[in-house]
């Protein structure tokens, strides 16, 4: 099987769509398939972690401008190029049906990952990994009637490094870890920083990626303080994360890692597209909801992490509902469906016959 991912990256949009695409390209790797990029925006540091796990990366020509017609012909010229592709996966804000029926008819099948649910797609395959009140409603006028439905945690996009490690939490927090994802446009990790600078109890882990524009100022902040270490465009996540006791993040994909880690997150809500998750993990309490990072001041956020340390009952409850909402999760489950797509009738969604 051969497969082309259409994604991109940027400090406005997250590196989230770049590091689950990875994930989705490994586990069909493993499957025996060859899977190759196509980016047009997407920082270089991003680009450098898929090449460096032996994945092809084609640049689009990128002149600041979006052109969806642009953006279709560029991307036909390169599928036209390499001959018969069985899957399309399109992980792009920007692109929609208009897009998508364009290049549809070079390829066998068409999958899309989304969790804006505000545009319509011409797909055969929706992948929302998210929870929300309505996941298995809102895409009902979006997409075909006959495209299948991967909704929800159960097939999440997590990488390998996180299945190798253990998921026991006490509730007692003596290890914290800031990380706001790869670049974290509005600044909330000197926020964090400044919030728990003085708790020198505590052993503080923050990460911030390559992409992270403030890098500079964090690393001079961090290194006044002997409580804390920095790390910047990490690969061992998820040691980091099995060492924490508790995580101040963003609502973004990164919080199905603390998931499924069963690791308790003090969460502030960065970008638009992470309100209808963190409503529902807020509905579960299954997270510490701070507020919007407009609205988030450093003294809130000291006392919600204050309010957890001690308090390890809510911290270890707060553990056990992430353990529930990961109950029904298995590895690699959407890369399956594409690799067995003819031999599997019964894909949730998918009408018999």
């Amino acid at each position: 099987m051969r497969a082309a991912i259409r994604v991109d990256a940027s400090v406005q949009w997250g590196t989230g769509h770049m590091m689950r695409c990875l994930t989705l390209a490994e586990d069909l790797r493993d499957r025996g398939a060859h899977v190759f990029f196509i980016c047009r925006s997407c920082p270089e540091s991003l680009v450098q972690v898929a090449v460096n796990q032996s994945f092809s990366v084609y640049r689009l020509e990128d002149n600041g401008e979006f052109s969806y017609k642009k953006d279709a012909d560029q991307t036909k010229e390169l599928l036209q190029s390499w001959g018969l592709i069985d899957w399309l996966i399109v992980d792009h804000y920007q692109l929609d049906a208009s897009w998508e029926e364009e290049v549809r008819p070079l390829v066998k099948g068409l999958m899309v990952i989304d969790d804006l649910a505000d545009r319509r797609h011409a797909c055969d395959v929706l992948l929302d990994q998210n929870v929300c009140s309505n996941l298995h409603k809102r895409y009902t006028d979006l997409i075909p009637s006959s495209a299948v439905r991967l909704l929800g945690p159960d097939y999440l996009l997590l990488r390998k490094e996180f299945l190798q490690v253990g998921k026991g939490r006490s509730g007692n927090i003596h290890h914290l870890l800031i990380s706001f994802g790869g670049s974290d446009p509005s600044g909330q990790t000197l926020k964090a920083i400044e919030a728990v600078q003085h708790m020198t109890d505590l052993t503080v882990i923050i990460v911030v990626g390559g992409a992270n524009e403030k890098e500079a100022v964090i690393r001079k902040y961090v290194s006044r303080f002997p409580h804390m270490t920095l790390h910047v465009q990490t690969s061992q996540m998820a040691r980091l994360m099995e060492e924490a006791d508790l995580v101040i993040g963003a609502g973004g994909s990164s919080i199905w890692e603390c998931c499924y880690m069963n690791l308790p997150v003090i969460v502030i809500q960065t970008a638009a597209n992470q309100a209808a998750t963190i409503a529902a993990l807020k509905e579960r309490k299954a997270v510490c909801y701070v507020g919007k990072a407009v609205d988030v001041q450093v003294d809130r956020l000291k006392r919600a992490v204050e309010k957890l340390v001690y308090n390890p009952a809510a911290a270890r409850e707060m553990a056990g509902r992430f353990s529930q909402i990961m109950d029904g999760y298995r590895p690699g489950r959407a890369a399956a469906c594409l690799i067995n797509w003819n031999n599997s009738p019964d894909l949730p969604g998918r009408k018999k016959g």
